[in-house]
């Protein structure tokens, strides 16, 4: 508790008042309260949790389009273009 001798007016005056320290009579008002401080860690908490999931949602989605890719087979358009090739191979080695 603060000294409330008759000598230290400033400091019963902040006592009635409920305030602990002059700082904040000087700052124009009350500092940051507990729940004020709480609530930006909450926030903070939650705005990093969201973003942690969509960077991992990102890496799965990247990865199962990678993984589609890779086992969707040709297309007939594909195939038609890997037929050619083919058969411009085997005219290639028949000139040979």
């Amino acid at each position: 508790r603060f000294d409330t001798s008759a000598g230290n007016h400033i400091k019963e005056i902040l006592l009635k008042l409920n305030l602990l320290d002059l700082r904040i009579l000087k700052d124009g008002g009350e500092g940051p309260t507990r729940s004020d401080e709480m609530l930006k860690l909450k926030n903070f908490k939650k705005d990093a949790l969201l973003k942690i999931s969509s960077q991992i949602k990102k890496v799965k989605d990247t990865s199962q389009s990678l993984k589609s890719m890779i086992t969707t087979p040709y297309s007939q358009e594909n195939e038609k273009k890997k037929e050619v090739y083919e058969h411009k191979n085997e005219d290639l080695h028949s000139m040979l």
